[in-house]
């Protein structure tokens, strides 16, 4: 599931395009954006946010970002989820 949530996120999804492909936000469209895009492997936002929250950014966007919604305009909601288990695996040591 971590593979497939690799592939939409630096495929279908466009991830990449704001977060990068490493996901620390400095992707080539996410340096134009203030603020900045969320760098999804900080270990404190896998603290802060729980599944869910991460959806709903996914699903509705969040206001005074950049950042729209993608589900299901670009991605459907399974690719969303599928993103999400992605995106954990990522973080960064603590």
């Amino acid at each position: 599931i971590v593979q497939k949530g690799d592939e939409i996120y630096h495929g279908k999804g466009s991830c990449f395009v704001c977060h990068g492909d490493t996901g620390v936000g400095d992707g080539e469209a996410g340096v134009l954006l203030a603020p900045k895009p969320t760098d999804l492997t900080d270990p404190n936002l896998h603290m802060m946010r729980t599944d869910g929250e991460m959806f709903w950014a996914i699903k509705y966007g969040v206001e005074g970002t950049g950042m729209f919604s993608y589900a299901p305009r670009m991605i459907s909601e399974e690719d969303a989820w599928t993103v999400i288990h992605y995106v954990r695996s990522i973080q960064k040591e603590r």
